[in-house]
């Protein structure tokens, strides 16, 4: 007695529409302005998959600096009364501008993006100096060397950020100046000279509430481009000014078309 029955297909069927989904579903890749955007530096060639795997940690970076910062910079130039030099915002210098700062720099390390690892884990100790600040005599001859110290850091910090974008150039610009206000500022002060040593520091927290606006600015383009929407440009410089290897590798390719 033959068996008539058709066998049986355990296969889930797919449909026309899911097949086609799926052929067409894009391969992850980042493209480098996107990624000169949402990381704050050149896309390397670092190896491995640890971007895909765990999230970005530069907004965290970039909101624990703003959120320092923009107070802080409110108190120096004295708006509404607010004075203190950055005592009454102790809690946000440290925790904001040194605890987030310092997480997201281990994060870029683990991700392997070298400038920001930089950048972001040797800010916190100048957030660390503002907590402090005070008016005695016996801080001030310090405090100006600490200052003059930050604002050759933040000069360095501004070279190697011409490859990024305008806007990240704009803030170090302005972060540099107000370093180097501040500087002078305590430097008067030390001296006696309070009249023009409370208008270095007006000056300085103007450099660095404008820094700190163009950090909100780039905060906000940041999470947007982040979740695939519309972000407002941030003026891409990595394909205008070339790296030394990209150079390198034109000049050969140049070279090989020459040869042949």
């Amino acid at each position: 007695m033959s068996d008539s029955s058709a066998p049986i297909d355990f296969k889930p069927h797919t449909s026309q529409d899911e097949l086609a989904a799926n052929s067409l579903r894009p391969v992850m890749t980042i493209d480098p302005a996107v990624f000169e955007k949402l990381y704050l530096a050149p896309k390397g060639d670092t190896q491995g998959n640890l971007r895909k795997v765990l999230a970005n940690p530069t907004p965290v970076a970039v909101m624990g600096f703003i959120v320092a910062l923009t107070p802080l910079s409110c108190e120096l130039m004295g708006w509404k009364g607010a004075a203190g030099n950055g005592v009454a915002t102790g809690t946000a210098s440290l925790f904001f501008g040194g605890m987030l700062l310092i997480i997201a720099g281990i994060l870029e390390f683990i991700l392997g993006n070298t400038f920001p690892f930089g950048k972001n884990t040797t800010l916190p100790p100048f957030l660390s100096i503002i907590r402090s600040l005070t008016y005695p005599i016996s801080r001030v001859h310090g405090l100006r060397l600490a200052f003059l110290d930050i604002c050759v850091l933040s000069f360095v910090f501004l070279l190697c950020s011409i490859r990024t974008n305008v806007i990240f150039v704009l803030v170090f610009a302005l972060a540099t100046t107000g370093f180097g206000c501040g500087a002078g500022a305590f430097w008067h002060l030390g001296g006696g000279n309070t009249a023009l040593g409370n208008k270095l520091l007006v000056a300085a927290g103007a450099c660095f509430f404008g820094a700190a606006m163009l950090g909100w600015y780039l905060f906000l383009a940041i999470m947007l481009a982040s979740m695939d929407l519309p972000s407002p440009p941030v003026f891409d410089l990595s394909n205008v000014i070339k790296g030394v290897s990209q150079r390198q590798a034109i000049k050969e390719a140049k070279a090989r078309e020459h040869s042949d």
